[in-house]
């Protein structure tokens, strides 16, 4: 960067500036663009464990907590001799199912 010494030369650095900021702004959204294009195979991965999404992040009903409750006791009942990767996710699994299926029959 130089020194200024004169207007002309202001509005010229001003103007120079401003091709710039433009330029830096098209090659930032077309980077966002690209990456965007890019995570679409995640953004659909993710949309598809929505089913695992955690409790309390929606509003929830006195019918969703109730299914819930039953299914912990009903899946820690039945599956205390199972490993521990089954334990921890069937009552995620069923939890998800049953409440994609309250949601469906309540609207």
């Amino acid at each position: 960067m130089r020194k200024i010494n004169n207007y002309e030369e202001l509005i010229l650095e001003q103007t120079r500036l401003e091709i710039d900021l433009q330029n830096q702004k098209t090659v930032l959204k077309a980077e966002i663009n690209s990456l965007k294009t890019r995570l679409e195979p995640f953004k659909n991965f993710v949309a598809f464990l929505r089913i695992f999404k955690p409790q309390g992040t929606e509003n929830s009903s006195l019918l969703k907590s109730g299914i819930s409750f039953g299914m912990d006791l009903l899946v820690s009942g039945k599956l205390s001799k199972a490993n521990w990767l089954l334990r921890i996710l069937s009552p995620l699994v069923l939890k998800g199912i049953t409440n994609k299926l309250i949601n469906t029959k309540t609207s």
